[in-house]
């Protein structure tokens, strides 16, 4: 039976969080990407279906709530995907950023980069290869080595969604999506790989990168297109107003479902709805990393019970309208898990679950995993006990 145990409420009040408030969306030339790019004006009837979303990269929170479905063919999401895959087996060390590889050799000839099949190429360099210098090579690589990780053809994404490789085609939803791509950026980043990089360096040689990017004072903006422009994956990281120190992430995807568009025109309604999604929101972090989050007893085990604590800093989004009524809004977190709690305890299992519910709405579940081995207690020592609560009747 699983038994829900509220831990804390912070109480959110407007005139409190304005100290954190204050992020703008940069207006100067050299920042914002719609003074860039071509304006294309095309009537309402005229558009084509689209699926567009924008997520919070450190929150991994949807910020429409658009739990839309996505059916797509998508070198773009493919690569994506593919790197998100295989950071997550480093991050679960099934694998290294620093595990060296043969490259494979691609069957293409249109390419700015091919890799020296003579060398061996650290992990590390054939993720920076595939995402921001478009290399074949490292595409058919890295390709190769998810499938000898995940030997089924299609491979799980999320809760709902699937990956085929081989097809190029992602399936799922959005809320799937928008997590693995928020889980990659995170990623690169603590892996000291910045997505806003002029240039890379690759077996002593420094290659630029072919992505887009706007490079501003306080707004740094990066731009992926897919080949087919049909797809559009823009990343902004917009520093604090107030405090330099402080910075958000947010991601925008979008998707044409019906034919490609001019580049520009791609470039524009995507930037369109990454703006809004900046201007119209904010993201808190709500617990640093290190913070202990629950003292969870235990029964009949080595040790009375068991501390948790916030593996990494832990953020919420939400919009601005929503404090700006003067109502009085609270963050819930609520700890489930078995009760009793399963022993015995192995390192890195997973022993309950973090809900974040803000205002009535669970933001996100987060797992809580044990950092230490804990075994039950032997027979014998139960059954001393036992003699020992007898003795006293």
């Amino acid at each position: 039976m699983v038994r829900k145990h509220k831990l804390l409420i912070f109480s959110l009040i407007f005139f409190v969080l304005n100290q954190t408030i204050g992020y703008t969306y940069s207006k100067d030339k050299n920042t914002n990407v719609n003074e860039n790019t071509p304006s294309v004006i095309v009537s309402q009837d005229d558009k084509p279906k689209s699926i567009s979303f924008s997520f919070d990269v450190k929150s991994q929170n949807l910020l429409e709530n658009k739990q839309e479905k996505i059916n797509k063919h998508s070198e773009l999401l493919t690569d994506l995907l593919v790197s998100y895959l295989l950071l997550r087996e480093v991050d679960e060390k099934n694998i290294s950023l620093s595990d060296k590889y043969k490259p494979e050799p691609s069957p293409t000839t249109n390419s700015s980069l091919r890799l020296d099949f003579e060398k061996d190429y650290e992990l590390r360099d054939l993720i920076i290869s595939l995402i921001f210098l478009n290399s074949p090579d490292a595409r058919l690589t890295l390709q190769k080595l998810l499938s000898k990780q995940f030997p089924n053809e299609i491979i799980k994404i999320g809760t709902e969604s699937t990956l085929s490789i081989k097809e190029n085609f992602f399936t799922g939803n959005t809320k799937d999506l928008s997590n693995a791509v928020s889980y990659l950026f995170t990623s690169l980043e603590k892996n000291q790989i910045n997505p806003f990089s002029k240039e890379f360096i690759l077996q002593n040689a420094t290659y630029p990168t072919l992505l887009k990017l706007s490079l501003g004072e306080k707004t740094k903006i990066l731009i992926m297109i897919d080949e087919n422009a049909k797809l559009a994956v823009l990343l902004a990281s917009v520093v604090h107003a107030d405090n330099k120190n402080l910075n958000k992430e947010v991601s925008t995807i979008y998707i044409s479902c019906e034919h490609s568009l001019p580049t520009g025109q791609l470039i524009k309604r995507a930037s369109e709805q990454l703006s809004l999604a900046v201007n119209e929101h904010e993201t808190v972090k709500i617990i640093p990393k290190g913070k202990i989050i629950a003292d969870i007893p235990l029964q009949d085990a080595e040790k009375d019970s068991i501390v948790v604590i916030a593996p990494e800093d832990i953020y919420i989004s939400f919009k601005k309208s929503e404090l700006q009524n003067g109502e009085r809004k609270t963050i819930e977190l609520l700890v489930e898990r078995d009760n009793p709690v399963k022993l015995p305890i192995t390192s890195g299992s997973q022993i309950g679950t973090l809900k974040i519910v803000f205002n009535g709405q669970t933001l996100k579940n987060i797992p809580l995993t044990a950092n230490e081995n804990i075994s039950g207690k032997s027979s014998m020592e139960l059954l001393e006990k036992f003699k020992q609560m007898m003795r006293k009747d």
